[in-house]
């Protein structure tokens, strides 16, 4: 894999598809997961797009299914989000 090929301390890029990141509860110890808070909230028909910021300002976006038994938040909630290992993507920094 990609990731196995860098070395510690090496300075990468990571690409994450907004679909495959997800939330999670707050504090149920989900490997891989990071706080975020959501800056903004588009509702797209069957999906929703959430715009977060996460430590350092960097911002991710994530796109939900929106059906009433996923998790839902609004502008200014503090949430976590998580990500399969697999599904991160890492290239030269």
């Amino acid at each position: 894999s990609a990731a196995a090929e860098r070395r510690v301390g090496e300075r990468v890029t990571v690409v994450l598809r907004p679909e495959k990141l997800r939330f999670v509860a707050a504090g149920a110890g989900v490997a891989n997961a990071i706080g975020a808070s959501v800056g903004d909230v588009v509702y797209l028909g069957e999906t929703t797009r959430y715009w977060l910021e996460i430590a350092g300002g960097v911002k991710l976006a994530l796109k939900a299914p929106s059906r009433s038994d996923t998790l839902r938040y609004g502008r200014g909630a503090r949430v976590e989000v998580s990500i399969d290992p697999r599904d991160v993507i890492v290239v030269a920094g």
